[in-house]
C-alpha cells in the first residue's frame, strides 16, 4: 500500500486506521490492549517502525469505533471519492484491485466533473489462488 500512496500522492490521502493488534499471541512486545495509553504507545512504536511510510496513521479509540462503524472486518480497505461517498471496498486489501479502483474513482470523478457528478459504488469478491488471502505488506 505505500506503493500505492506514493503513486496517487497529490490525487488521494492514504490513512492507516490503527484498531488492535492483529496477532498479539504471535509478538509478545505487543499484547492486545488494555488501556488507550498502551494502544497509544504501539501505534507510536508502529509508526517509528514505518518511518519511510507515506501514509498517515492515525489510532482508533480503545473500543474500536472507527473500525466498527466500518464494518468491523479484517484488513478492509476503504476508497472514498471527494464527495465522500464510498466507491470501493474489499476485505483483504490487495493492491491491484486498490489501484484499478483508485483510478477508476479518479477517472469517474474528473469525467463527471464537467457533465455533473454520477454516483457510482462498487463492490467485488475475488477468489484467492488457494484459498487463502493475499499476504499484506
Amino acid at each position: 500500500m505505500d506503493q500505492l500512496a506514493r503513486d496517487f500522492a497529490g490525487k488521494a490521502v492514504f490513512l492507516f486506521v490503527y484498531t488492535r493488534e492483529a496477532h498479539p499471541e504471535d509478538f509478545p512486545d505487543y499484547p492486545a490492549h488494555q488501556s488507550f495509553n498502551q494502544k497509544w504507545r504501539h501505534a507510536e512504536a508502529l509508526q517509528q517502525q514505518q518511518q519511510r511510510t507515506p501514509r498517515r496513521i492515525v489510532v482508533d479509540n480503545l473500543e474500536g469505533s472507527v473500525h466498527l462503524l466500518y464494518g468491523g472486518r479484517l484488513n478492509t480497505c476503504w476508497v472514498i471519492n471527494e464527495k465522500g461517498q464510498v466507491s470501493y471496498k474489499s476485505e483483504w486489501a490487495s493492491e491491484p484491485h486498490v489501484r484499478k479502483a483508485l483510478e477508476e474513482t479518479l477517472r469517474i470523478g474528473e469525467f463527471g466533473k464537467p457533465r455533473g457528478y454520477k454516483d457510482f459504488y462498487q463492490e467485488s469478491m475475488t477468489l484467492i489462488e488457494g484459498g487463502r488471502p493475499p499476504t499484506v505488506t
